[in-house]
């Protein structure tokens, strides 16, 4: 009956999926391993998305870019704040992601940078390129999932350097 088909398609989908969720868990926990952290849990912390930069028509196009870049990061599970232009970087964010809309020909450049206010160095830079305006989305969608891993490891190296301060200024027991 219907119960048995539905016990059919759930263990089609373990086998489907299972190998697939268990790479992904190999290498998440081999991505955390080489960054000397016991767990991608730790890596938690409000990013904000800054409106790209442009020259003329592109400068029209830096808050949806910034939109969709944020949309990415939402659905990677990221605590992201989207910023209007001009507005101020609230003080808990721990990154920052700008970036910038580049005429290159008939094409558009995305450059995206991913700063550490706290530290005050340049995390991670990733670019994509578009064919026409008319595809620039699907360039800002490749430059947010470029960007989703290039986050984590950017607060995951915060918390490094927190623990490392915090145990320097510890003292010897």
């Amino acid at each position: 009956g219907v119960s048995r088909a539905l016990v059919v398609v759930g263990l089609v989908g373990l086998v489907l999926i299972g190998p697939v969720a268990g790479a992904r868990a190999e290498g998440d926990a081999a991505a955390s391993g080489a960054l000397g952290v016991a767990s991608a849990a730790q890596a938690q912390g409000r990013v904000a998305i800054v409106p790209f930069t442009g020259d003329g028509r592109m400068a029209l196009y830096g808050q949806p870019v910034a939109a969709q870049v944020a949309k990415v990061g939402r659905a990677a599970g990221l605590e992201v704040v989207l910023l209007a232009a001009g507005a101020e970087v609230p003080g808990d964010v721990r990154l920052v992601v700008d970036g910038r809309l580049v005429k290159s020909g008939a094409a558009i450049v995305l450059e995206a940078r991913v700063r550490d206010p706290e530290r005050g160095l340049d995390v991670a830079r990733r670019s994509a390129t578009a064919a026409t305006l008319a595809v620039v989305d699907r360039a800002a969608d490749e430059v947010a999932a470029a960007l989703v891993p290039a986050i984590r490891a950017g607060l995951l190296a915060q918390d490094e350097a927190r623990a490392r301060s915090r145990a320097a200024l510890a003292p010897a027991i």
